[in-house]
């Protein structure tokens, strides 16, 4: 059996995806596709799920799986098969799937966007807070394939989806046991894992694995509010400064549209349990504080009521003073930060995805060039660098919102930093986390519908700072290449949507410096 499927391809502006089923050979698409003929396993079962891929001069197959199940972990395969006679020369690793700048190899997250969850390459060992992850990589040699491994816990599902940076959100790649697996020299062999696993270590070590909720996580234009959404949570977090003024406990003027948006939320949510609670920072003593929070969150709670039907929702009023600040610090920013109103939802049906309503806000001005999708735009940078960025459209995934953001280098010079050059947040998260590691994560590309900005969704694990789902690669493009970025962000209410990158931080104060700041409107929701 052969299906196509979506794919994102690095370098090329288009691309056909096969799933390969063992010893039958997969139909050339236009010269798009790379026939796939499977391994020569006999059993019929399906490996790897194929694209095509060119850098510079080089075309390039990258077949994606199978992840087979060993035991008490699974391997992932992943291969790149170069065209006769180039295997092993001039082959640029930092514009491939293998390249991580710090790393060497990328981590390879496998996602699931129907249940919202994220699983990461297993840690060996004790040492549970270093970056190195349970990956090999077996280069090219005369005639062979380039080929990586990834060990991640036993899967007990049929396919996952992999996000493999310079391919995309590459899905269904199949998920096999080791009878479905080839013999001899083929990089999917059980020889070949079984030296893989000896390469990274694997035999004789504890293996810990690392798992995630996805999170959702929007912002309010003029920052009033933000809101992050996990498959069982919806958390709603209000500035205090916007809904009272110092010390007040009567909701000002600025307070009704940030409430009218919460109130639209939770009309939203079919049934759960909502907990309204009140902070403030540690001005004041303990008991004035303490009083406060309880009168300013009743105060939130009575106008919710007024706003929408709260009938179908077990509501809970309470104050925690300064006792749970948001941030630590006595600055006057981190006071500012302290300085709030949660509503906190617990929805009957977790299962069910929640869409984060936009509101009726107007956009923010676009601080660099406009334009639509399909036809894209232009930006320049401070450094007279130029990169031309379109999205063409946003596919519904489970919770999720999926896209390819197409980026060409159409300046006369070579651009080094193309994705640290789409975040517009120097070194910090979205979240305003600081995180050197994430540098070459195009964090900035958002999506805005009202009042809100979506960034792509992310994950945390053990407590780390957040990474959001999008491709983590140091990527150089020459005058004329180009790339695709594959980019999961939250649903979103409306059918159409805007790209936006902007210094929404103001961290720039007014320059551009290496970002390109942009705005592709009316992209579809399909």
């Amino acid at each position: 059996m052969h299906r196509r499927l979506p794919l994102a391809l690095a370098l090329v502006t288009t691309l056909a995806l096969t799933s390969c089923t063992t010893g039958e050979p997969a139909p050339v698409d236009s010269g798009s596709a790379v026939p796939g003929d499977g391994a020569s396993s006999g059993s019929g079962a399906e490996l790897f799920v194929e694209g095509h891929l060119t850098a510079g001069d080089e075309d390039t197959a990258a077949r994606i799986g199978p992840l087979v199940n060993r035991g008490d972990h699974a391997v992932l395969v992943l291969e790149l098969v170069h065209p006769d006679g180039t295997a092993g020369d001039g082959f640029e690793r930092r514009k491939h799937w293998m390249a991580h700048p710090f790393r060497g190899v990328y981590r390879f997250p496998l996602l699931d966007l129907d249940a919202g969850t994220v699983e990461e390459p297993v840690r060996l060992g004790d040492d549970q807070d270093s970056d190195s992850e349970a990956t090999a990589e077996i280069p090219a040699s005369s005639g062979s394939p380039s080929a990586a491994y990834s060990v991640y816990g036993v899967q007990d599902r049929e396919s996952v989806d992999v996000l493999v940076p310079s391919v995309g959100l590459v899905e269904d790649v199949p998920v096999v046991d080791e009878s479905a697996l080839p013999d001899g020299d083929d990089v999917r062999s059980v020889a070949a894992i079984d030296a893989a696993e000896e390469q990274i270590g694997l035999p004789g070590q504890e293996i810990v694995t690392r798992t995630a909720q996805l999170e959702s996580f929007a912002l309010s234009d003029d920052s009033a509010q933000d809101i992050e959404v996990t498959p069982d949570r919806v958390d709603i977090n209000l500035n205090s400064d916007v809904l009272f003024d110092s010390a007040a406990d009567t909701l000002s003027d600025g307070a009704e549209s940030e409430l009218r948006r919460v109130a639209a939320q939770l009309e939203a949510i079919d049934g759960g349990e909502v907990t309204i609670v009140g902070h403030t920072d540690d001005v004041d003593t303990d008991e004035y504080n303490q009083a406060l929070s309880e009168r300013r969150a009743e105060a939130v709670h009575t106008r919710l009521a007024e706003l929408s039907d709260l009938d179908g929702l077990s509501v809970s009023v309470e104050g925690r003073g300064e006792t749970e600040p948001r941030v630590s610090g006595t600055t006057a920013e981190d006071r500012a930060a302290n300085r709030r109103v949660e509503v906190l939802v617990v929805p009957d049906e977790p299962s069910a995805p929640v869409v984060i309503e936009g509101g009726e806000g107007e956009l923010p001005e676009p601080e660099g060039p406009v334009g639509s999708a399909g036809e894209g735009v232009t930006a320049v940078n401070d450094d007279g660098e130029e990169l031309h960025i379109d999205l063409e459209e946003l596919r519904t995934r489970g919770r999720y919102l999926v896209g390819d953001v197409a980026v060409r280098n159409v300046g006369e010079d070579t651009n080094s930093l193309v994705m640290n050059s789409l975040r517009a947040m120097t070194l910090s998260t979205p979240r305003g986390e600081s995180e050197p590691n994430q540098m070459n994560m195009p964090s900035g590309l958002t999506l805005l519908e009202g009042g809100q900005r979506f960034f792509p969704v992310d994950y945390s694990i053990d407590g780390a700072p957040y990474t959001p789902v999008v491709p983590d690669q140091a990527v150089t493009l020459e005058p004329g290449e180009s790339v695709r970025l594959a980019v999961v962000w939250p649903r979103m209410a409306s059918t159409s949507a805007v790209l936006d990158v902007s210094d929404y931080k103001g961290t720039l104060k007014g320059g551009r410096a290496h970002y390109f700041l942009f705005r592709v409107t009316g992209i579809p929701i399909r």
